[in-house]
Parts: structure tokens; sequence; C-alpha cells
């Protein structure tokens, strides 16, 4: 496996899910290497300069390639609420299988934002906030939540998002 041919689109994947196991076994990035990583995902140590000048670059990819993926898959997940359901189960449960399908990656993130500040940990975040305001607008829209001033309900839906990821992280 070492050093073969990817596909073409794999290799960062591939980089990213190896950066990810990486932190999760290692508790950070330290004394990971570009050249090392490459070896882990098992592509060429040439290739991997195509997608990063340094492994904070990739911490960096890292971070928000999960954000995305969190950020889409619960949007769409409460966009799949049906009017009139409570969007706990459906919401959560995609989260919990995301979770379950992702755990280096949920390690990861944890570890990021319970780690030293930097462009990775304002990066989650930001885009925990950006969850936050998904929820708070999608949920308004379909009348799922109590009338109540906009920075209680902020605060509450913080406390959700919060509460649920550590949920996610114990899982």
């Amino acid at each position: 496996m070492r050093g073969e041919r990817v596909p073409y689109g794999e290799g960062k994947a591939r980089l990213l899910a190896a950066a990810a196991q990486w932190m999760a076994e290692h508790g950070s990035l330290a004394g990971l290497t570009l050249r090392s990583l490459a070896t882990l995902a098992g592509i060429s140590h040439n290739a991997i300069y195509r997608h990063y000048r340094s492994v904070e670059d990739m911490a960096l990819d890292l971070a928000a390639d999960f954000a995305q993926q969190l950020r889409s898959g619960l949007s769409q997940a409460r966009d799949e609420v049906k009017s009139g359901a409570g969007p706990a189960r459906t919401v959560v449960g995609w989260l919990f299988d995301f979770a379950l399908a992702h755990p280096a990656h949920f390690k990861t993130a944890h570890l990021t934002r319970m780690g030293p500040p930097g462009a990775a940990r304002e990066l989650l975040e930001a885009q925990l906030a950006e969850i936050r305001h998904d929820m708070r607008t999608q949920l308004t829209h379909k009348k799922m939540l109590p009338e109540m001033p906009a920075d209680d309900l902020d605060a509450a839906l913080a406390l959700i998002i919060e509460n649920t990821f550590q949920l996610c992280i114990r899982c």
C-alpha cells in the first residue's frame, strides 16, 4: 500500500482520514510530519505536497472538512423532519450515526476544541456558531422553537449543541 498510485481525488480524503486517526490515537498532531502522513495514508510522499505545505495547513483543512460534513448533514436531517414532529429523534439520530461512522474525526474535533488556541480551533468554534444559526433558522421557520428572546434562544441552542457533541464523544 505504501506509495501506491491513488485514484484521482482520493489522495486528499486519505490524508485527512490518516491525520484524524493519528490525532485520535496520539492526542495531538505533535510528531506528525507530512512525509509520515503520506506513508500512513498510503500515498507517495511527493504527492502530499500537491495538497499541503505543512501539517498546520492540513490540520486546518481537517477541521474545515469535518465542520462542513457536520453542518450539511445536520441541515439535511433537520429538513427531513416532518411538520408537527419533534426534530430531536431525526437530527440526533443522524448525528449519532455520523459520530459512530467517524469516531476519529469527532475525537480530533474535540481535541482541537479543547487544545491550545489556533486557527483550527477558531474555525471549529465559528462553524459551531453557524450550526447554531442554521438550527435556529430552520427550526424557527418550521415553528418548532418556543417564542423567546433571541439571546436566550441562542444560549439554549448552544447548550443543546454542546451537550449533544459531548454525548457523541462518549459514544
